[in-house]
């Protein structure tokens, strides 16, 4: 006998045990299979014959009424155009804010001479600083790439050439998930939230 049958008595008697087990599964399932139906009560088995019978009633005169439409109005064939083997172009439109009215300023009446006037200081130019404009997406696709920047919260798509608002900097396409930028002889390479 051997040494793991006498310790253990369950391992001797497993295949029988496992074969009684799949005998009584089987035997299961072929009483639950031949079982006769539970059958419904005749009003119920009315009613639903009742209830198909209108709406196949109802389906069956919508059809002949949409084949009669069907059939009353021609056939309209395309008329053939030349095949184009021009490829499909996601086309993106970008949507501003609406700019708001210039309102022109009405002109004053000349001063009096008397009066002697002090010429003011010229005003500052109104360029956006290199650190307003941020870099907020890429999309690198060899020649038609593109970038998206934005300027105190107005996002504008670039493409390669275009000129990155009033800052000098020219967009000359992306690399590595990197916009490159070019100004005279210089090179620089900003990564998305980057500041220019």
């Amino acid at each position: 006998m051997n040494q793991e049958n006498k310790y253990n008595p369950l391992l001797r008697y497993l295949d029988k045990i496992l074969v009684t087990i799949a005998s009584l599964y089987l035997g299961l399932v072929l009483y639950w299979i031949n079982q006769p139906k539970l059958t419904q009560p005749d009003s119920i088995v009315q009613a639903k014959e009742t209830w198909t019978n209108v709406s196949n009633s109802q389906f069956i005169a919508y059809i002949k009424q949409s084949l009669k439409v069907i059939k009353a109005t021609p056939l309209k064939t395309p008329s053939p155009q030349p095949s184009q083997n021009v490829p499909l172009e996601r086309v993106y439109i970008p949507q501003y804010p609406p700019k708001p009215n210039k309102v022109t300023s009405v002109p004053l009446p000349p001063k009096p001479n008397k009066v002697a006037s002090v010429p003011l200081p010229p005003k500052p130019s109104v360029t956006p600083r290199q650190a307003d404009i941020i870099l907020t997406g890429v999309l690198e696709s060899g020649l038609n790439s593109a970038a998206l920047f934005s300027f105190k919260g107005i996002t504008k798509r670039l493409q390669t050439g275009d000129l990155v608002g009033s800052s000098g900097w020219t967009f000359q396409g992306v690399t590595q998930q990197k916009a490159v930028l070019s100004k005279g002889e210089q090179t620089r390479y900003i990564e998305v939230g980057q500041k220019l």
